[in-house]
């Protein structure tokens, strides 16, 4: 669910940070890009069948990154600001 999250919301434009539309459209390419690779390699290990542990750190790292990105929208109030 956790990447599923990261994967449709992408980015976030922070005030602090303020991307133009160039750059925030980017940024959108590369967390999704970056969340399927974490996908594909999370994958990869299950069929490895890799230790526990180094599944757990994967998978917490995405979760951690989905409430973040939550916790923000609702500090904004939604994501209509948002562009692209």
């Amino acid at each position: 669910m956790s990447m599923i999250i990261v994967i449709l919301i992408g980015a976030i434009n922070n005030p602090d940070i303020d991307w133009s539309d160039c750059e925030y459209r980017t940024a959108k390419r590369m967390a999704r890009l970056t969340a399927i690779a974490e996908a594909s390699i999370l994958l990869l290990l299950v069929i490895l069948q890799s230790p526990i542990r180094i599944r757990f750190f994967i998978s917490y790292g995405v979760v951690v990154c989905a409430i973040s990105m939550l916790l923000e929208i609702r500090k904004k109030g939604g994501i209509a600001d948002e562009k692209c």
